[in-house]
Formats: structure tokens, C-alpha cells, sequence
């Protein structure tokens, strides 16, 4: 008759690790959701600084576009991490107990009723146990869905931002084209337009000279008198 009773136990046991081998199979794949998002946000802000840059202030429709695009990937980053978090902070997960009163569990009775108690314990604690398990699962379908998206929106931002430059290029190149044929089309400068008189002004000491230029200052003072 035990014999029945054990191998529903043992079955429990089987279903109950299960449970848990489900529970670290998400945990590791939140984990490395985190790394990406962690990698994800890094590029993201370093992007956003050059799109920043080049998009304020605000001069057509490309540059309104990039900005939305920034805001709706940043909420979905901001979202999706939450999410991962608390895909970390539902840890609680029931199991068998080894202690005193187990123990004593097992001295005080039968092993058809030990058998038979724990095999409806590990029922009770399968249930609690997937409840949370599908709660983890639940948050990382939605981690998953977000970040695709993310991923989406972020190439096409990539792409938009591209065009961008390309067109602010050719528009520069364009503008450098009239630029020089404005140039061109000036008129020349006048030959016969005479420049403002220059100073001479004395450096060092030549007696010549300087009785030329004494000279020269008593005969205009003479003029003047």
C-alpha cells in the first residue's frame, strides 16, 4: 500500500524541481535582458547626445521626427527595465524543508502518511510555486515585446538621422556653389581710386635727413606766418 503512496511522493519531488528548473531558466534569461537593455541604454545615450545636437533647435520635420522617436524609445527602455527588475524581485519560491521538525515529522508517523502529507504539501507548494513562475514569464514576454519594438523604432531613427546628415551635406554643398558664383559676379575694383596718406615716421638717426625735414618744417611754418 506504501509503495502507491511513495510513488506519488517521489513524482511530487519530480514536478516540484521542475517548477524550480523553470524558475532559473527565466531568472537567467532576465539576466541577460539586463545586459542587453544595460548595453542598449549606452549606445542610446550616446546617440541621443549627437541627435540632440543636430536636431535643436528644431529646423523641419526630420528633426520633430527624431526627437518623438527619442522620447517614445526612451520610455520603452525605461519600461522594459522596470519590468526585468521585477522579474528579479519575485524570488520567493516555496521548497521542502530539512529541519527539527521534519524530523520529527517522520519519527511520529507512518511512512504511508508521510508520503501520502508531503505529497499534498508539494501540490500545495507546486501551485504557489507557478504562480509565480508564470508571473515571471508574463514580465518577460512584455520585456521581450518592448525591446523588439525598441529595436525597431531605434533603426528607423538611425535611418531618419541619416537622411538628415545627407540632406544637411548636400544643402551645404548647394549653398557653397552660389556662394562662389556670387563671388564671380562682383564687380571689379576701381584701378584709379587713390589709398588714404600714409605716415613716415623717423626710425634711428640720420643728420641729412633730419636737416631735410627740419628744413622742411620752417619753410611750411614761413608759408603759414
Amino acid at each position: 500500500m506504501d509503495e502507491k503512496y511513495k510513488e506519488l511522493f517521489e513524482l511530487s519531488l519530480k514536478v516540484l524541481d521542475e517548477e524550480q528548473q523553470r524558475t532559473n531558466r527565466l531568472d537567467e534569461k532576465a539576466s541577460k535582458y539586463f545586459s542587453v537593455l544595460t548595453f542598449l541604454i549606452g549606445i542610446y545615450g550616446v546617440f541621443c547626445s549627437r541627435v540632440l545636437s543636430e536636431c535643436i533647435p528644431f529646423k523641419g520635420w526630420m528633426d520633430v521626427s527624431l526627437i518623438g522617436l527619442g522620447l517614445i524609445n526612451l520610455l520603452g527602455l525605461i519600461a522594459a527595465w522596470f519590468l526585468c527588475f521585477a522579474v528579479f524581485r519575485q524570488h520567493v519560491i516555496v521548497k521542502i524543508p530539512l529541519n527539527d521538525e521534519m524530523i520529527r515529522f517522520f519519527n511520529d508517523n507512518e511512512m504511508v502518511d508521510v508520503h501520502y502529507t508531503l505529497a499534498r504539501a508539494n501540490k500545495d507548494a507546486l501551485i504557489e510555486n507557478r504562480s509565480i513562475t508564470d508571473k515571471k514569464s508574463y514580465l518577460l514576454v512584455w520585456t521581450y515585446k518592448i525591446l523588439s519594438w525598441v529595436f525597431v523604432l531605434m533603426v528607423v531613427m538611425m535611418f531618419v538621422f541619416g537622411i538628415k546628415i545627407w540632406s544637411t551635406k548636400n544643402h551645404s554643398k548647394s549653398g557653397g556653389v552660389v556662394m562662389t558664383e556670387e563671388n564671380k559676379s562682383k564687380e571689379k575694383p576701381k584701378e584709379d581710386l587713390k589709398p588714404p596718406t600714409y605716415d613716415r615716421i623717423t626710425e634711428g638717426y640720420d643728420p641729412s635727413k633730419t636737416k631735410k625735414i627740419e628744413k622742411g618744417v620752417v619753410e611750411k611754418d614761413k608759408e603759414k606766418k
